[in-house]
C-alpha cells in the first residue's frame, strides 16, 4: 500500500508529460483562411501538430492525393496542396481558402 502511495505523486507528472509541447526546436507557420480565421501548423522533425480555436492537436500523417499532403487525428483533418491548405472538423469543412501568413 505504501508503494502505491509513493508512487501516486508519478501520475500528475506523466499526464503533463503525455500533453506537453512538441520539442524546443519546433517551427511553427501560421496561416491565414477565408473569412478571417486561421491556424498554426506546428512541425518538429517527423511530429506535426496544429493549434486552432485555442486548442492543441497532435497530427499523424496520412494518404493524400497526388501532390496532396495530409495529416488528421480522430477530430480534424489538414490538407496541403500547392502552398494552400483546408482544414475539415470531424468530416465537414471547416476553413478553406488558407495561405501561410507571409
Amino acid at each position: 500500500m505504501r508503494a502505491v502511495i509513493r508512487l501516486a505523486w508519478l501520475a500528475p507528472l506523466l499526464a503533463l508529460a503525455a500533453c506537453a509541447p512538441l520539442a524546443p526546436q519546433a517551427t511553427a507557420t501560421p496561416w491565414a483562411c477565408e473569412g478571417g480565421k486561421g491556424f498554426r501548423l506546428i512541425s518538429a522533425g517527423t511530429a506535426t501538430a496544429i493549434e486552432i480555436n485555442g486548442m492543441h492537436f497532435e497530427l499523424e500523417a496520412a494518404p493524400g492525393g497526388a501532390g496532396e499532403t495530409v495529416y488528421r487525428c480522430s477530430m480534424l483533418e489538414v490538407s496541403l496542396r500547392e502552398g494552400s491548405a483546408r482544414v475539415a472538423m470531424e468530416g465537414r469543412p471547416y476553413l478553406a481558402g488558407c495561405r501561410v501568413v507571409p
